[in-house]
Formats: structure tokens, C-alpha cells, sequence
């Protein structure tokens, strides 16, 4: 069973890429909409239609469904990642993060002394790695 001893981070790091997903997919069902309203302008089919609301809504609609099949990607990988460094932290400690690209643990380096885990050594093999690969 899984201990997720970093859980609460996990969920406020998911919370948040949640929130700039979903903004995300508003802001392009907007620009969208907008862009309908300003082609249909030049265009002059305002006048042709009774209503601008069904082309806006079948836009509204398709833009929505697009955004979120892509901005979906996005959210899975960001679970992906935080299940990761939660898994790693508890296997190797805070501050001592083996596994995972260097910039994955970059925030963990700058963060203050007295906030990492005590007794270990916050210079860790995925740093030494890649000083390695750069000598």
C-alpha cells in the first residue's frame, strides 16, 4: 500500500493545475467565440441568421470538447508526476529525491535549509548526474 506521507502537497499541487486547466479551457471557448463573432461580422452573416446564438453555442461546444481532449493530457501527467516525487520522497527522504530530471527537484534545492529534512544531505544523485554529464 502506498504511504503517502506527502499527500497534502500532492492534492494542492493537483488543485492548483486543476484550476489553470480549467481556466485554460474558458479562455479558449472565449477567444473562440469571439473570433466567430468577428469573422461573422466581416463576412456579414449576422444578418443572414435570426439567432448568433446557435453558431456560438455549437462553437462554444466544439471548443470546449477540443480543449479539453488536449488540456487533458496535461492534467494526467501532472498526477503522474507529483505520484512520483511523493513515492520518492517517501522512499529516500525529502531533500534526498533520486529519480526524475533535474529540473524536477531544482525547486527542493532552493528552497531553505531549516524547511528540508533533517540530518540528510540535499545535494542528491540526480544533481550529481547531471554535473557529471556536463564535465
Amino acid at each position: 500500500m502506498l504511504n503517502m506521507t506527502y499527500g497534502l502537497e500532492f492534492v494542492w499541487a493537483n488543485t492548483l493545475a486543476s484550476m489553470f486547466v480549467l481556466l485554460s479551457k474558458v479562455f479558449i471557448v472565449v477567444i473562440n467565440i469571439f473570433c466567430l463573432k468577428l469573422v461573422m461580422n466581416a463576412r456579414g452573416d449576422t444578418e443572414e441568421v435570426k439567432s448568433v446564438g446557435g453558431p456560438y453555442i455549437v462553437c462554444a461546444i466544439a471548443s470546449y470538447f477540443t480543449a479539453n481532449l488536449f488540456l487533458g493530457m496535461m492534467d494526467e501527467t501532472v498526477v503522474a508526476l507529483l505520484t512520483s516525487l511523493c513515492v520518492d520522497r517517501g522512499v529516500n527522504g525529502e531533500g534526498n529525491e533520486q529519480y526524475g530530471p533535474p529540473t524536477f527537484h531544482d525547486s527542493i534545492e532552493k528552497m531553505p535549509k531549516d524547511k528540508k529534512t533533517q540530518g540528510g544531505n540535499s545535494y542528491n544523485k540526480v544533481n550529481e548526474d547531471s554535473e557529471n554529464q556536463m564535465n
